[in-house]
């Protein structure tokens, strides 16, 4: 060390070829721990991916440990007590974060280590971490989610390295200034075994002889399933054990070191690849240690991220199943050169991180030697088949019930009174709904026209369901306003929808008034007899109704008399409105002229009193309430004026006002046709509004039939299958 500059002078002793190697432990005998002081200062959590159960966090991790190597006198070099040096040019512990979810596992900047003139080294590498995490959403969004970050070596046990979380310098009680025996025979080994050794020559004695690698994949953690570009992304790790001739050494020759750490960019490896991969990156990452055992036993385990092509079958999503296929082999070595063995006869799930989406139901291997169009050779590989099943949960939740309640709101529309004009309302809203939520479920449901996934064929289905809705709608409010005057209502449909059907589908329709009902048809011709009237009601009494009118109109026609024949039409009916001029001239001539209700030699005005002519009125039982009450008012009324007259002889004043009075009652009475042709016409329309409401009530339950058959044979079908399988 005889450098001007002190500083040039420490850093060429310390890490000098001679004295200082990298690649081995610092630690002063076999059995000693290497212990690394662990802090992890977190500087940001950055995002939180509930969906794919990913956090990303910006880490500090603070490292102190003691290298015997890198100590000494700070008197003898200018006093300088500590150095900076590069990180890549020291033994550094391999301290990875296992839960790793995108593949880097390595610190993002390798910084500067500061080194101690004690040899304690300080280094505090920043980090960008994707790390898996389980999300649990249940209370969202006032939801607590509980993160791990678990951090260990990735090559070396416990018997090697300890990890310590303390803040304190570890102890340097037990230090021992120079290079004890253990650190010499591993540094003296390094030298022996890799002085002429070739790291591109398969490590065989015999050139015919193969390398028989086993191998192992271990499952740390199922990424996602991109079904739209068909790509599954899992972490696995990746074991590989072979036999090194050329890597054997005697333990007793070496202090007793049965085994090292050495990079794996220094050895042979086998070019064991994804043969299905997505991305165009084959090979795993070099930069993890292999472990060297004294017989040359060769074990390497180097985590990757791998992206594979996975055909996916979407026809029964959300409830499918899939099989992804991972297929390893050799990518220039044939059987003849490698030959791999198969450990275990499935994927090691031991370290697997549940996904929230997936559950893997089975994940068996096997072996194949195939024969390529390419190539003359057989090549073997190791096929793990991937039974995964998806977690229909969120989608049962987020897209089947919302898509089943707007169906059923669609059977509600039948339901729907049509009076209330909302039928087609409720309908087209409906439709909007479900438009609206197709649009946005779209990004959700796998974009591929191979087949079409059960929640499309669902989606399907409702549109349908609701677009028929509409159209029935229409067809029944078509139906609903029908009148007599657009429309004549056939004899099949007054006997199917308004006789067999309401009884097939328990419709009760409420009785009408009678005294109604036996107003609904135009009067008969008026009979010229009072004596032919009665005959005409005894034989003919099923039509009863027919006769209260023809009695009514008989009794108006005796008050007006029949000296004027002008009035009657040719028909023998009254005038249509029964109020001409003809009848109430009639009526009014042939009242008395002296005001007496009594007398009068032979007109009919003197043979029917005022008091004759309302009983004649009250006898017609086929009269309206209102009338009869009208009718009854003018009889009270002209009672008590007929008692005053004979007491007072009442002027002829007061028999006018009893005359008109009685016209009164007469214009109430003739205006009772008009009436009746309303309600015939309202009775008509009655029966084209019940029309509609049977055809109503029989898409009723169509579409609830349909609507539950049409769900549970969608949904039930992968079940099924599921259950077969």
């Amino acid at each position: 060390c005889s450098s001007a500059d002190a500083e040039e002078r420490l850093m060429n002793c310390l890490l000098g070829k001679d004295r200082y190697n990298k690649l081995i432990r610092p630690a002063v005998n076999s059995s000693e721990r290497v212990t690394i002081t662990l802090q992890v200062s977190l500087a940001q959590l950055i995002s939180v991916n509930e969906r794919e159960q990913i956090m990303t966090t910006n880490v500090w991790l603070n490292q102190l440990w003691v290298d015997y190597r890198l100590s000494w006198d700070p008197s003898e070099y200018d006093g300088i007590d500590k150095l900076r040096i590069p990180a890549r040019h020291l033994w550094l512990p391999d301290i990875v974060l296992y839960n790793n979810a995108d593949g880097t596992y390595e610190v993002s900047l390798f910084t500067n280590a500061i080194v101690q003139f004690n040899g304690s080294i300080f280094w505090l590498p920043p980090a960008i971490y994707k790390s898996a995490c389980k999300i649990e959403v249940k209370h969202f969004p006032f939801d607590q989610q509980n993160c791990t970050l678990k951090f260990r070596s990735w090559t070396y046990d416990y018997t090697e390295i300890d990890l310590v979380l303390k803040n304190n310098v570890a102890s340097m009680d037990d230090f021992t200034p120079s290079g004890g025996t253990c650190s010499e025979a591993e540094h003296r080994l390094f030298s022996v075994i890799f002085a002429n050794y070739n790291q591109y020559i398969r490590p065989v004695e015999n050139v015919s002889d193969p390398v028989i690698v086993q191998f192992e994949v271990s499952m740390s953690q199922l990424v996602k399933v991109d079904e739209v570009n068909q790509i599954m992304e899992t972490n696995l790790w990746l074991r590989h054990i072979w036999n090194d001739y050329k890597l054997k050494w005697d333990p007793s020759e070496f202090g007793g070191v049965e085994f090292i750490r050495v990079p794996s960019n220094k050895i042979w490896k086998p070019d064991i690849v994804l043969y299905n991969n997505a991305v165009g990156d084959f090979q795993v990452d070099d930069k993890t240690k292999a472990l060297l055992h004294y017989n040359g036993d060769v074990t390497w385990i180097p985590p990757a991220i791998f992206k594979s092509s996975c055909k996916i079958d979407v026809t029964y999503f959300p409830f499918d199943y899939q099989n992804c296929t991972m297929k390893f082999g050799s990518w220039t070595y044939d059987k003849a050169k490698i030959d791999l063995v198969l450990i275990g006869s499935t994927i090691n799930l031991k370290d697997f991180w549940e996904s929230g989406e997936w559950v893997i139901i089975d994940a068996p291997g096997y072996k194949h030697d195939i024969k390529y169009n390419c190539c003359e050779e057989i090549y073997p590989d190791i096929t793990y088949s991937l039974y995964i099943r998806r977690l229909p949960l969120f989608y049962t939740i987020n897209m089947i019930i919302p898509c089943l309640l707007i169906s059923f709101l669609t059977v509600l529309v039948f339901y729907l009174p049509s009076d209330c004009g909302e039928k087609v309302t409720l309908c087209i809203s409906v439709l909007l709904s479900l438009t609206v939520f197709l649009l946005v479920i779209t990004e959700t449901i796998p974009s591929t026209s191979l087949v079409i996934p059960l929640i499309g064929e669902y989606l399907l289905f409702t549109m349908i369901f609701v677009t028929l809705s509409i159209v029935i709608t229409v067809f029944v409010l078509n139906v609903h306003y029908r009148t007599p005057k657009t429309h004549t209502m056939p004899q099949w449909v007054r006997t199917v929808f308004l006789g067999i059907l309401p009884r097939v589908m328990f419709m009760t329709r409420p009785e009408r008034e009678p005294e109604k009902t036996s107003q609904y048809l135009p009067p008969q011709p008026y009979p010229h007899t009072h004596s032919q009237q009665k005959q005409q009601n005894s034989n003919a009494p099923h039509h009863r109704h027919r006769i209260f009118i023809s009695t009514e109109l008989s009794n108006l026609n005796n008050l007006a008399g029949t000296g004027d024949s002008k009035c009657s039409t040719k028909d023998g009916f009254l005038c249509q409105e029964g109020r001409c001029n003809c009848c109430w001239r009639q009526r009014t001539t042939k009242l008395p002229a002296d005001g007496g209700l009594g007398g009068g030699s032979g007109d009919i005005g003197s043979s029917y009193s005022s008091s004759e002519s309302l009983d004649a009125l009250l006898s017609v039982s086929a009269l309206s309430p209102e009338v009869r009450d009208a009718i009854e008012s003018v009889r009270y009324i002209a009672e008590n004026m007929r008692l005053q007259n004979e007491a007072k002889e009442v002027s002829r004043e007061f028999m006018t006002m009893e005359m008109e009075i009685l016209e009164s009652g007469m214009h109430i009475l003739y205006s009772k046709p008009k009436i009746m042709k309303v309600r015939i016409l309202q009775v008509i329309q009655d029966d084209w509004k019940y029309v509609a409401m049977v055809i109503d009530r029989i898409f009723l339950w169509v579409f609830i039939l349909v609507c539950i058959l049409g769900t549970a044979g969608l949904f039930l079908q992968p079940l099924l299958i599921g259950e077969d399988s």
